[in-house]
């Protein structure tokens, strides 16, 4: 049974003779001219997919087709530049195949894409730092990460399932080419880095797939690599960096400096209360030697320790004094701590209290003289004293670590940020260049000098990028301006031939068509002058421009029975790019009579803008377009759905880019009673230092 392919492309010069040479090939065609087409289409076995479709992006069409079946798709486009393609790769596509193409390698492609891979049992990949790591399921054609699953296109399948069977073996270019593609392979290798760098994407981190300088590519594991911590800025890194290592400084020496102090706290306090003990016994010593009760009131009263306890016993261990009870008389004779005293020893520690429910420090000195042990003095109090003072100095303590890390934190954020400077500087640079301006440069850069070496490379880059868009800019001038002279001399062939009535309305198709490849070529070169740097923007009288254009397309509109209408100010001061009202009016009015059916109007208007500028307004009755198309009518070479083949599809885009550059901006909107399409330009005000035009 012969292949199903979809051929979509809108331009049936390219479509007709493609599908005829495919069904020579042997392969069953359809074509389709619109993406409404190709998504409605009966399901095929392969499609090949222009991106330049009349009514939808042609990636849309690539996403929208992939989300509904697996079916393989080759994009047919002129748009050579790698960011396109990956995004052609990521949007669904297989392949590629850049215009123009030769008809055996379109071929060889689609019967690449079509070979099939025998059935394999998943191979795991496990790097450090994953929790699952990458398997390739290439029974069910699946890949997960991590745990998820990730989105790969058909070919970008079977390069990493080749890649997978051998986690770290060497995949020379050559053997990845005739695996994955065809061992007679004959097109550009570029699909290869194409599909490698879309692979990287996907996976989430560049060091899965390793580059191997003049050999190929081999699939590494990504060690130590966590993901999703990348966005983490430097300057925070730094900081984070300083004050962990001042916390584990602080660690180092401030616990063990507090648990001296804590040690150093408790002594103190148990000498403190043994030196009480012993002002205490001193007094009461003539009366424990006379054995009288010693009068300690004064000396209760005076003693200020939260919740200390002073106890006299003479030298039974019957209680004489105590600061805590008023019963006296009590034996503490059977107390360990007093008996010692009372044996001529000194005694202090812990013990649990069961009459107080809580542990107590006691201190207890004997009272004696010539040797003789008259009685004891014991002074006790709670733990929670001691702890209240070990708690105060932990806290000091914590308070002074506090102030050190606050200020390691400011002074570590002013060093980090003087550090990151310089980075910040070539990433201002690098967004101002990713944005277009290809002026932007990091300039001179003090701070490291790794960080100036690469503020440097990134400016020597910029310097080629610019000067390879320059010298792309010059090459479409300068090509467009050169393929005049062997285009006006093939139109002079084709007019002065001789054609037989069979052959002439083939004849009349390719006068067609070079007139056609001559606007386009005029279209580039103005776009290419356009584009050039450094735009002249002036100030230009707008009333009197509209008027002069007028003037010129008065003719052109009579004959094709269409009005041209101006109304607004004769005089209306804009600034726009020196030449570019011309270009634009004249590009709009090309349009909108090309567009407008016999008996309708055109009408330019303008009005001033309040704040300064002006706004001009070209309105045609014809079609018009529905909001998708107006959204992509300033895209490049795109052409409306019915549309003539005449057209370059560069009018608007030319329109748009000169509007933008004198610092305007353009809006299409729907005609009134959503009849023909409304151009709306607002131009900005003269700045005063501007010149006259």
């Amino acid at each position: 049974m012969a292949e199903r392919l979809l051929v979509v492309e809108d331009d049936p010069t390219i479509r007709e003779p493609l599908v005829e040479a495919l069904h020579h090939e042997g392969f069953e065609v359809r074509a389709a001219a619109t993406g409404a087409e190709a998504l409605a289409a009966e399901p095929v076995d392969l499609v090949l997919l222009d991106l330049g479709l009349p009514d939808l992006d042609g990636r849309e069409v690539c996403r929208r087709l992939r989300a509904t079946s697996a079916t393989p798709i080759i994009v047919l486009t002129a748009r050579d530049d790698e960011i396109e393609r990956v995004l052609l790769l990521e949007s669904g596509a297989d392949d590629y195949v850049l215009k123009p193409f030769g008809f055996r390698e379109l071929v060889a492609r689609i019967r690449a894409v079509r070979r099939r891979t025998a059935p394999q049992e998943p191979a795991a990949v496990t790097g450090e730092g994953s929790a699952t790591g990458l398997v390739v399921d290439t029974r069910a054609r699946r890949v997960l990460l991590d745990g998820g699953e990730v989105d790969l296109a058909p070919k970008e399948f079977d390069l990493l399932a080749m890649l997978a069977t051998d986690p770290g073996r060497a995949c020379s270019r050559e053997d990845i080419i005739g695996e994955v593609w065809d061992e007679h392979w004959w097109g550009s290798t570029k699909t290869l880095d194409v599909h490698i760098a879309a692979l990287r994407r996907k996976l989430g981190d560049p060091t899965w797939i390793t580059t191997l300088r003049g050999v190929g590519y081999r699939l590494d594991p990504p060690r130590g690599l966590g993901r999703g911590h990348g966005g983490q800025r430097v300057t925070r890194r730094l900081l984070l960096t300083y004050l962990s290592i001042t916390a584990f400084a602080l660690v180092i020496v401030v616990v063990p400096l507090g648990m001296t102090f804590a040690a150093r706290e408790q002594d103190r306090l148990l000498f403190d209360l043994e030196r009480d003990a012993q002002a205490v016994g001193s007094r009461v010593e003539d009366d424990l030697e006379s054995q009288q009760t010693p009068d300690l009131d004064s000396v209760f009263d005076a003693y200020d320790v939260p919740g200390g306890r002073i106890v006299v016993v003479d030298r039974e261990g019957i209680s004489v004094a105590d600061s805590g009870r008023d019963d006296l008389g009590r034996d503490y004779s059977t107390r360990p701590e007093v008996a010692r005293a009372l044996a001529g020893e000194r005694a202090n520690g812990r013990r649990p209290s069961e009459t107080l429910d809580q542990t107590l420090v006691y201190v207890v000195v004997p009272v004696a003289s010539q040797g003789i042990v008259h009685g004891a003095v014991r002074i006790t109090i709670p733990t929670s004293t001691v702890d209240q003072r070990v708690r105060d100095t932990w806290m000091r303590l914590a308070g002074l670590s506090a102030v050190v890390l606050t200020i390691v934190g400011i002074v570590g954020l002013v060093l980090a940020r003087s550090v990151t400077r310089p980075l910040r500087q070539v990433e201002d640079a690098a967004r101002r260049l990713a944005d277009g301006d290809l002026s932007a440069r990091a300039g001179e850069v003090h701070g490291p000098p790794e960080v100036a070496a690469l503020a440097h490379q990134f400016d020597a880059t910029a310097d080629r990028l610019e000067q390879q868009v320059e010298a792309q800019r010059r090459f479409v001038s300068d090509a467009s301006h050169q393929l005049r002279t062997p285009l006006t001399a093939l139109r002079l062939r084709l007019e002065t031939l001789a054609p037989t009535e069979v052959d002439e309305p083939k004849v009349d198709a390719a006068i067609a068509e070079t007139d056609r490849l001559a606007r386009l070529v005029q279209s580039l070169l103005v776009l290419a002058r356009s584009e050039s740097a450094a735009p002249e923007v002036v100030t230009v009288d707008l009333g009197e421009l509209a008027a002069d254009r007028l003037d010129t397309w008065q003719p052109v509109a009579e004959q094709a029975d269409v009005a041209l209408v101006v109304t607004g100010p004769e005089h209306l001061a804009v600034q726009a790019v020196d030449g570019a009202i011309e270009q634009i009016l004249d590009n709009l009015l090309s349009n909108a009579l090309a567009a407008s059916p016999s008996g309708t109007t055109i009408s330019i208007d303008l009005s001033p803008r309040p704040g300064g500028g002006g706004r001009l307004v070209v309105t045609d009755q014809g079609p018009g377009m529905d909001a998708e198309q107006r959204a992509q009518a300033t895209a490049r070479f795109w052409r409306p759905a019915g549309a003539s083949t005449g057209g370059s599809g560069l009018g608007l885009a030319i329109v748009d880019h000169l509007v933008i550059s004198g610092g305007g901006t353009l809006t299409l909107d729907a005609g009134p009673e959503d009849r023909g399409l409304r151009v709306v330009i607002d131009l900005a005000a003269p700045e005063t230092s501007t010149a006259a035009g």
